[in-house]
């Protein structure tokens, strides 16, 4: 059964002290991997069809759309697996074959230091430079979302945890400025838009940024107009948000980050609800 299988692997990751599992497609299967802190194994091969069963099996236990196979999820349950319990941490996300791909992180109680499997710090500051595009890409759980939050202020000032070392924006550390005042230097799109949208129209949504920093009327009407006709969604201004697709979500979250100018805007995943072409 597909329920005993999800439990031997969970079992046979904790006795291994496992920090992560990773479940991607690869051709026709699925390879399985396992992070033990910094390193980073091949552990099998495994039908698809198993493995699919087995990421369901998971979604349904943390409350996960089972259905959404395309969007990103993440959730968290406390598992059983047999001769112990163990708290999980999911995340999941499609790709444009519809195929996804899931990530475990084992949560162990006496566990007081996370580290990635990669060492990437030097080669980020060699590269870069100045302003420009640059892209974070990993697989899921590799921390992505994670440095945004970094970023931007969110860790450490709202998300509860330990940080060690420094983070600086702009000549800022981010640890002794208030979020507030970061948030005019760097925007951040999240995963999923509808954990930042806020008003019922799409104008005062665009608009609800720049009204926090205390701009005139004419300045906000400015600054409107101007991020939704970069976004190209100026013909819904009057639409309400609850009614909007996945996309256009995602197009009203940036434009309420572009409106407020600031020097840096973060996308998180920023094509997840964008169907490809």
């Amino acid at each position: 059964m597909i329920q005993e299988k999800a439990r031997k692997m969970i079992e046979e990751a904790v006795a291994d002290r496992v920090s992560d599992i990773y479940l991607v497609p690869r051709g026709e299967c699925y390879q399985v991997y396992h992070r033990i802190m910094d390193e980073r194994e091949f552990v099998q091969d495994l039908a698809e069809e198993e493995v699919t069963a087995i990421i369901s099996h998971f979604k349904f236990l943390a409350g996960l759309n089972v259905g959404e196979k395309r969007r990103s999820q993440q959730g968290s349950c406390d598992y059983d697996y047999g001769s112990g319990e163990i708290s999980l941490r999911l995340s999941t996300v499609g790709d444009y074959r519809g195929k996804e791909s899931l990530v475990i992180r084992l949560l162990y109680d006496n566990d007081k230091e996370l580290k990635f499997w990669f060492e990437a710090a030097e080669r980020l500051a060699e590269e870069i430079k100045g302003r420009g595009l640059y892209l974070f890409s990993g697989p899921v759980g590799s921390g992505k979302t994670t440095l945004a939050k970094c970023l931007n202020g969110i860790i450490p000032h709202l998300s509860v945890g330990d940080m060690y070392g420094q983070v600086i924006v702009n000549g800022k550390d981010t640890t002794e400025v208030e979020i507030h005042d970061l948030s005019s230097e760097i925007g951040m799109v999240f995963q999923n838009p509808e954990d930042q949208i806020f008003s019922i129209r799409v104008s005062d949504e665009v608009a609800l940024g720049v009204e926090c920093q205390g701009y005139t009327h004419a300045q906000i009407v400015e600054r409107v107009d101007y991020a939704m006709s970069k976004l190209r969604i100026t013909d819904l201004a009057k639409r309400l948000t609850f009614y909007l697709s996945g996309g256009q979500r995602q197009k009203v979250s940036i434009a309420s980050n572009l409106a407020i100018l600031p020097r840096i805007i973060i996308l998180d995943d920023p094509t997840t609800d964008l169907d490809p072409i």
